[in-house]
This record gives structure tokens, sequence and C-alpha cells, in this order.
């Protein structure tokens, strides 16, 4: 699982979600924002000790808002790029495998930073796009 992906893929979303219209780019960032803030709560969990159905009821959460970012890029990204953002988002959600790698040797809290850092890159195109409309007048 690389994470990292995560990353390069929403600075390749970046070009095409600047050139929707007003409107379009307020409602995607405000679904990279819901994004961001349930994926945070995987990381967050795991290091402050969740219960583990807790930490679930977030993947089931990130996967619901990742179909529904998928929904609303369908006419403006790429259908491939769309579907390896969900699955990685999906596999960045999924608890039992973030819980098992943590507790191990083999970089279980660098994909836990990495997740972090694409957290960081969602919430930066979601400001971007959020920036970007408001300096639009109307619905151009």
């Amino acid at each position: 699982m690389d994470f990292g992906a995560i990353i390069t893929l929403v600075k390749a979303f970046f070009g095409p979600l600047f050139q929707l219209k007003k409107t379009r780019k307020e409602e995607v960032a405000a679904y990279l924002d819901e994004i961001a803030v349930a994926l945070e709560k995987v990381p967050a969990g795991i290091r402050n000790g969740e219960p583990f159905e807790k930490l679930m009821g977030v993947g089931k959460e990130v996967a619901m808002l990742a179909e529904k970012f998928d929904g609303v890029t369908k006419d403006v990204l790429d259908a491939d790029e769309r579907a390896e953002f969900v699955s990685l988002l999906q596999q960045a959600s999924n608890a039992k495998v973030l819980l098992v790698s943590a507790g191990t040797l083999d970089g279980g809290q660098e994909k836990l930073a990495t997740i972090a850092d694409a957290i960081g890159a969602i919430r930066g195109v979601a400001t971007s796009l959020r920036g970007s409309a408001s300096q639009l007048v109307g619905d151009i």
C-alpha cells in the first residue's frame, strides 16, 4: 500500500478541478474536506488506542465519502484515477490492516505519517478550490 500515491493523485486532480465553475468547486472542496476530516480519525484513533469497532465505522464513513466524491467528479476526472483514489482511501481507512502494521517494525508508523501527509494534500486542494471559487463572480 503506497499511500503516497494519494498525494500524487490529488495533485493530478487539481488542474481539472480548478476548471470547474464556482458552485462545483465549492461542492468538490466540501467533499474533500469531509474526506480529510474522516480519514484523519483513523491514524489519530490508532495512536490513541481507540477500539477497533469505532475505527471500522470511520472506514465505512471514508468509503461512503470517497464514493460520493467519485460521483461528483466523474465528468471531469479520469475514471482510472478516480477508481484508484477511492481504492487508496478505502485502504488508508482500513483499521484492521493499519492496526496490525502499526504494531510492527515494517513501517506501520511510517504508513500513518504518510496518511497524515495525504490528508494535508487533500485539505490543500480543498482550500485552493474554495479560494478560487471565492474569487469568481456568479457561477461562471
